[in-house]
């Protein structure tokens, strides 16, 4: 249809929010907090502000930024790399994070990564390498900080960027242009699947982070025992109704 060539990123949101509502509604034990995760995941679509037009300038639907194309992407990404991630565990995931505890942790680390990132835009480092380096720094606190959840980072970067690169790929391929959204000039000039390589790239990144974001702000464990953050044990029902 001219209104879905006219718009690829809207429409490629919407597929990815489609794959996004059919995950969640597969994740029923733990579908809250699959929902929560892509909540939490919408303002990111913020950072748009800073990729735009420094890394791509696509077409959207109205000309304002962040876009409703921004919001239906992060959304989407957010809540599928949580299900992707910690599907072999559903039904044993539980939170622990007060309201206030989760607002204060999304904050501190949200506060944490634009710091870096403008601090790496500052040094000269294009906007999307600055991105991914700032994210892998925290990543790597919160992998420091959580080791035995390291499975959600394994699977959550493989199996989401696999996902997305496919979707983007097909995507392109339909409409070849695409292509012409993204400012290939501050681009490293490398494609895979017909897409700028900073695409899967993201994608690997993203979909590693965001679980072990997610988890650590909402104090998530799996089944059993579970350590919480301050080094305490505490017991987790392992039965699939949600605790």
């Amino acid at each position: 249809m001219p209104a879905f060539s006219a718009y690829p990123y809207l429409t490629t949101s919407l597929v990815l929010l489609v794959i996004a509502v059919l995950a969640v509604g597969a994740y029923a034990a733990d579908r809250r907090l699959a929902v929560s995760a892509g909540w939490l995941s919408a303002p990111t679509a913020g950072y748009a502000l800073a990729f735009v037009p420094q890394y791509w300038q696509p077409v959207q639907l109205l000309p304002i930024s962040p876009g409703i194309e921004d919001v239906i992407f992060s959304l989407a990404n957010g809540a599928t790399s949580w299900v992707i991630a910690t599907w072999p565990d559903r039904g044993l995931v539980r939170t622990h994070a007060t309201g206030g505890q989760a607002l204060g942790r999304y904050l501190t680390i949200t506060a944490l990564f634009i710091v870096m990132l403008l601090a790496l835009r500052r040094l000269g480092t294009p906007v999307m390498p600055a991105g991914m380096l700032a994210a892998g720094v925290l990543f790597a606190w919160l992998l420091r900080r959580r080791p035995e959840l390291w499975r959600f980072a394994v699977r959550g970067g493989i199996a989401f960027a696999t996902l997305y690169t496919a979707v983007l790929a097909v995507a392109i391929a339909w409409w070849p242009h695409f292509l012409a959204d993204w400012n290939h000039a501050r681009l490293l000039g490398f494609r895979v699947l017909g897409m700028p390589v900073e695409e899967p790239a993201w994608a690997l990144c993203f979909g590693a982070f965001w679980p072990l974001f997610v988890a650590y702000v909402l104090d998530i464990h799996v089944g059993g025992t579970a350590a919480n953050t301050s080094g305490a044990r505490r017991s987790v029902p392992i039965k699939g109704a949600r605790g």
